[in-house]
């Protein structure tokens, strides 16, 4: 019973440790806001409504006075860029976010502010915008449009690959099963294997296509997932070479055993020796 609570902590933790960097990117409704603070000022400049762009801008952070025709040669030139790219007709949606605080460098950013990127895109293109956001006035610090401007993937081919990561995961259930059912020593360590040794593996984006990643540990079954937009949707499926092994080790490697007539078989009996016999007078 012991070794059971053991094997199913171990999947409880690796579970998790697998799902925190999906847990940490997912939207919540702090990022939901971001975006949409972004999608209002992106859409007033393309819309040449500089007011409210200027209104959400962060001017008094640095300096109470701001020559504003600066501001406003640089809001034209985001605002021509991302005409000229990508049009006026724009969605947007979260990618991640880095916040930084007052005592902690870890990101190189200014102390109480929070580094979002935010994925956009008409019918065809894709592109990502930069946003740095001071966290006391929630206001707009420093904006930019990235060098992204990427094709809108097709999804089909990503969901029929999440086919290929239910396989895996079949495989390494099978081998989880045959493992505990066999007569293995240290079968729950065979277990745990299983769960975390799937190396090499494969990664396929959405927008990136396939990658071969020699070593990347992956905890959930041999599988990961992120969907986050199209720039963040990605599979990466690891090849279960310890379910392999111990499919090999259960089926096809069992230690040779005696058969039961060569058990069964009688010793041979000495003849019955003809001394001491005599007849009765």
């Amino acid at each position: 019973m012991k070794r059971i609570l053991i094997c199913v902590f171990v999947l409880a933790m690796a579970c998790c440790i697998g799902g925190c960097n999906l847990i940490n990117n997912t939207p919540n409704p702090a990022n939901t806001a971001y975006v949409n603070k972004t999608a209002t000022f992106t859409n007033a400049l393309l819309d040449s409504n500089y007011s409210v762009c200027v209104n959400m801008i962060n001017l008094d952070k640095s300096q109470k006075s701001v020559d504003m025709s600066v501001v406003r040669v640089g809001l034209d030139s985001l605002r021509a860029k991302i005409g000229r790219n990508f049009g006026r007709q724009l969605e947007y949606g979260f990618m991640n976010a880095q916040k930084q605080a007052s005592n902690d460098m870890s990101y190189n950013l200014p102390p109480n502010t929070t580094l979002v990127s935010v994925e956009f895109h008409n019918t065809k293109d894709i592109g990502v915008l930069q946003v740095l956001f001071d966290d006391l006035s929630g206001k707009i610090d420093n904006i930019q449009s990235l060098q992204v401007r990427q094709p809108i993937p097709n999804m089909t081919k990503f969901w029929l690959f999440g086919l290929l990561a239910l396989l895996v995961v079949a495989i390494n259930i099978f081998a989880i099963i045959a493992a505990w059912r066999s007569k293995l020593k240290l079968k729950w360590l065979y277990c745990i294997a299983i769960i975390l040794l799937n190396i090499p593996s494969i990664e396929y984006g959405a927008a990136h296509g396939l990658a071969f990643r020699l070593w990347r540990d992956q905890y959930i079954m041999g599988v990961d997932f992120q969907k986050i937009g199209y720039l963040g949707a990605f599979w990466t499926i690891g090849i279960p070479i310890a379910a392999i092994f111990t499919i090999c080790r259960v089926f096809f490697f069992k230690p040779k055993v005696a058969t039961e007539d060569q058990s069964k078989k009688p010793a041979n009996k000495k003849p019955q020796s003809a001394k001491g016999r005599g007849t009765v007078k």
